[in-house]
């Protein structure tokens, strides 16, 4: 598959380790000033991503997760320029506590103000706290509800002011885009079920 640009974009992508398993969530911005990312402009994002990290989501996560790593990675083609940020140490979730199994996250949905899934996105939140499982299938609505307010700081401009956190599509009806679409995310909706992801499984790959 021939690579698909996004025009002033970086994709990102969060390195985190969970029980000495990889695990990694994406985002994607588009540079508010307009142009492609400059080094600079990568360092100046992850630095602001990992302070978002510290400051906001690993709040209400266990210590047995940890951020390791991130990394920007411009998109304007397949040969553009990056930059990786190893956090050393490593940052860890608030909470000493146990986590839930290795396949178990809760989903948060990334909305646009346009319909149809080329324009919502999400990520699988890890490292959950067995104390917020309400029932074996079910988390509390109050941690819930603070990860849904974590993600939205990624489209607070107080927190990213030179970056527009959205949602990148490369395919529509099936079919590859020339160019991919970038839409605002606006809203975040975090539902209290719980997710499975198989293939964070010991031995099902990352």
């Amino acid at each position: 598959m021939p690579f698909i640009p996004a025009v002033d974009c970086v994709k990102v992508v969060l390195h985190l380790r969970w029980n000495s398993q990889q695990v990694k969530n994406t985002l994607w911005f588009k540079n508010t000033p307009g142009g492609s990312y400059t080094n600079a402009q990568r360092v100046s994002l992850i630095a602001n991503l990992a302070a978002w990290w510290t400051n906001f989501l690993r709040i209400d996560l266990s210590n047995e997760l940890s951020l390791t790593a991130i990394e920007a990675i411009n998109q304007e083609n397949a040969n553009a320029p990056s930059t990786l940020s190893v956090l050393s140490p490593a940052v860890p979730g608030s909470f000493s506590g146990a986590s839930v199994s290795l396949n178990v996250a809760i989903t948060a949905s990334l909305r646009s103000n346009l319909r149809g899934r080329s324009y919502r996105g999400r990520n699988y939140v890890p490292g959950l706290l067995q104390t917020n499982m309400i029932d074996r299938g079910t988390f509390a609505v109050g941690m819930c509800s603070n990860i849904a307010a974590s993600y939205a700081k990624l489209f607070d401009p107080a927190a990213f002011p030179a970056d527009i956190a959205v949602i990148a599509s490369h395919f529509t009806n099936k079919l590859p885009r020339l160019v991919a679409t970038l839409t605002p995310i606006t809203a975040i909706i975090v539902e209290t079920l719980a997710d499975s992801m198989r293939r964070r499984l010991i031995g099902r790959g990352n």
